[in-house]
């Protein structure tokens, strides 16, 4: 019975230190080919900030405050979910001073390479069905 409501913080902190952990990859993926192209705009106040794993975390955590929506019956699940999104978009943009585009990739990256890794499980269960239905034949 309380075993769950004892787990959850956990939960939701390791949550969170990976979820911080995918936008600091995606960050350093997405971000600093931007900045390797443009050696004067980095040492300028106006080019990308320093990419670091405080600064991804910071992103996040901003990020999951619209998630306290979630109690709203009915609405509050989508709301705080897209909200979340157009938050973590955001503190992307001004955290690390990179565009739009980019900002949305680096928010995105963690449900992108979820996405990818399940979309790459099933292609490969796909491929192994077809090839024991055609090795049956």
């Amino acid at each position: 019975g309380t075993g769950s409501v004892l787990l959850d913080p956990f939960k939701t902190l390791v949550s969170v230190a990976f979820t911080s952990l995918l936008v600091y990859i995606g960050a350093r993926i997405l971000v600093t080919p931007a900045s390797t192209f443009d050696a004067d705009r980095v040492s300028s106040d106006t080019g990308p900030a320093k990419i670091t794993y405080e600064s991804a975390l910071r992103i996040v955590c901003f990020g999951l405050t619209p998630a306290l929506l979630a109690g709203i019956p009915l609405l509050g699940g989508p709301l705080s979910s897209f909200l979340t999104l157009i938050v973590t978009v955001i503190g992307a943009r001004e955290a690390y001073r990179i565009g739009t585009v980019r900002a949305i990739g680096v928010a995105l990256f963690p449900k992108l390479l979820f996405f990818g890794i399940i979309s790459l499980g099933f292609m490969f269960l796909a491929l192994s069905l077809l090839k024991l239905l055609t090795s049956l034949f």
